[in-house]
């Protein structure tokens, strides 16, 4: 009985390790101006159309006042994967996700040398905060202040998936540059790509 009960506490152990997740404050309603938030929602029902209808690029994602992060360098038609940061909001896009698969992002930094990973779970519609250990793999916390539900997950045909959040799930400085791998299960190893800072010109 004794034998049974050691790697189920074990188990449970396991699940309450913290890996260095950070706590993500919600944006205070009061910091946003009314202007802004209805330019905001006015942008999201645009994109809600241009997805209901198939058009979707580069332009639903990079707005004039975001920063922008592109796969392969310059696209703009068939991008495989866009992140944008601007005050208060951040979208990814993922031009394929197949069902279980998992969508990762890391900042790199010069003098700073950080593990720490932001990954997106297609099967159960919620992303976490993480890292990446020495061999490569993606380890998380399930902690509350790790789990993060994206304000909306859109699935479009040929396993598009769509993501916004209402906070910044991975701040850019000038210097700083973000990579991306995907996954097929939880357990996988495997490189990162450099996503491409893209231009509103």
């Amino acid at each position: 009985m004794r034998l049974c009960i050691i790697p189920i506490l074990i188990l449970l152990l396991n699940c309450q390790l913290s890996f260095g997740a950070p706590t993500i404050p919600s944006p205070s309603s009061s910091a946003i101006p009314g202007d802004g938030l209805q330019e905001k929602e006015k942008g999201l029902q645009e994109t809600k159309s241009d997805l209901a209808k198939g058009n979707f690029n580069s332009s639903n994602i990079c707005k004039t006042s975001s920063q922008c992060f592109v796969f392969p360098e310059n696209c703009v038609e068939n991008c495989e994967i866009m992140y944008s940061v601007e005050k208060g909001r951040s979208r990814l896009f993922v031009g394929e996700l197949v069902s279980g698969s998992i969508i990762s992002l890391q900042k790199t930094a010069p003098l700073e040398n950080s593990k720490k990973v932001f990954s997106c779970f297609e099967l159960m519609n919620v992303c976490f905060y993480g890292i990446e250990n020495r061999w490569g793999t993606l380890e998380y916390s399930f902690k509350t202040n790790s789990m993060i539900y994206p304000l909306s997950w859109y699935t479009m045909p040929e396993n598009k998936s769509f993501l916004t959040f209402n906070h910044v799930i991975i701040s850019v400085g000038k210097k700083d540059k973000i990579r991306f791998r995907i996954d097929q299960e939880r357990d996988a190893s495997g490189p990162f790509k450099e996503l491409f800072l893209r231009s509103h010109d």
